[in-house]
């Protein structure tokens, strides 16, 4: 069982509490196992699943690179040996997790695994890291594969485009629906989006696609709750950074996860990997709920293991957007660039 940090907050009455998700962030290590043995990592999800089960969890969120774990060497046999057996389109282990929240009734953020995709239009075959959300029936609701890659990635991976990752094939947000009948905008990103505002700005559309209870009408629409996995570490930086100020990593971590909430009107649940703090990399932790009007409200304090747990109430979005009105003025031409 993991050391729970945070508590639940419930409604008064029903339709107050239909109005809540209750979300569980898992600051859990990526997974360690050499040649990218997936089976383990299942394993402890489906604790993990069954933890937040019993804690009365809606959403259950990893971090980034939870399932193939964040070595580049492990990366480079998803090229050659396929240790996770994965491809973009249907990964193996994705039938696993689909039964594990089944089985539990809670939905799943797998947090992230490097998929190949076989290039069709030339040789060798390309690197991804790609985010899934299964909801508490087992059914695969969305998926999310990372646009904005740190320098170190991009050695080995790819960045997603509309090209290698049509939109009408991958759509940026969807709907999930909670057992108490709310239903939920939402989308993916991972790690270094954070640092790119408009890879949450450009979830902001017009109005279309299945409904959130929360969309106003002819308003424009985007993600009423954003999860982001992240493998963010706290010497990330280098040296150079480092001696500006020892803790510049959770300085800026801290700051885009408020920011991107305020600006993107929705609820962020970050939920960064845990690590060790006596070598490199250095963990940095640090997971955080964060919204408009209430900033971070709900943040686990170092890189240790741990599970946050955090209500988050709509009624906050709802009158975030009446007060700031920022999806209106983007839409109506208010707000320009």
């Amino acid at each position: 069982m993991l050391r729970v940090d945070g508590a639940l907050k419930y409604g008064a009455t029903p339709e107050a509490e239909r109005e809540r998700v209750h979300v569980a962030l898992a600051q859990v290590m990526p997974n360690p196992h050499e040649e990218g043995a997936i089976k383990p990592s299942l394993e402890r999800l489906r604790e993990l699943a069954h933890q937040a089960q019993s804690l009365g969890i809606d959403v259950l969120v990893l971090p980034e690179y939870y399932l193939s774990g964040s070595s580049h060497d492990v990366w480079r046999l998803v090229h050659t040996r396929e240790p996770l057996r994965s491809t973009d389109e249907e990964p193996e282990w994705l039938d696993d997790v689909c039964a594990i929240a089944r089985e539990s009734g809670v939905a799943v953020v797998t947090g992230s695994a490097v998929l190949r995709v076989d290039n069709d239009a030339g040789p060798g075959s390309m690197l991804f890291n790609t985010s899934y959300f299964i909801d508490h029936t087992g059914e695969v609701l969305g998926s999310y594969t990372k646009r904005n890659l740190w320098h170190s990635e991009r050695v080995l991976l790819s960045r997603s485009t509309n090209e290698s990752h049509p939109p009408d094939r991958h759509p940026p947000l969807f709907v999930f629906e909670t057992r108490r009948g709310l239903r939920v905008r939402a989308s993916i990103i991972l790690c270094w989006d954070l640092m790119v505002p408009e890879a949450c700005l450009r979830l902001l559309c017009p109005p279309g696609g299945p409904p959130s209870d929360l969309d106003e009408p002819e308003h424009f629409v985007g993600p009423d709750i954003l999860f982001a996995p992240t493998c963010w570490y706290a010497d990330d930086s280098g040296p150079e950074a480092l001696a500006h100020n020892a803790d510049c990593e959770a300085a800026c971590l801290d700051a885009v996860c408020v920011a991107r909430a305020m600006e993107t009107e929705c609820f962020v649940c970050m939920c960064n990997a845990a690590g060790p703090t006596d070598r490199t990399p250095r963990g940095l932790g640090r997971s955080s709920v964060n919204a408009p009007l209430l900033g971070c409200s709900a943040r686990l304090p170092n890189a240790e293991e741990a599970l946050l747990v955090h209500t988050l109430d709509m009624a906050t979005i709802r009158t975030a957007r009446q007060v700031f009105r920022l999806r209106h003025d983007r839409q109506h031409g208010i707000i320009t660039t």
